[in-house]
């Protein structure tokens, strides 16, 4: 079976919503790569997880199109 590829803006839209279930700001806004295994080893995964971030450090959510 093979795995499924997802676009970017599709994975900043996971990340910021996986990050979005953390209840603490500070947690959520200096996320670490260790609660996320598979973004490790992927660059596509790695950019969006930090894209993400970023995000919820602003406030802001991405913009679903």
């Amino acid at each position: 079976m093979r795995e499924t590829e997802f676009s970017v803006p599709e994975l900043i839209v996971y990340y910021w919503q996986r990050l979005a279930l953390i209840n603490d700001l500070h947690l959520r806004a200096n996320a670490s790569i260790k609660d996320f295994p598979e973004v490790k080893y992927c660059p596509q995964n790695y950019k969006a997880f930090d894209i993400a971030v970023e995000l919820h450090r602003n406030g802001s959510k991405p913009i679903v199109g």
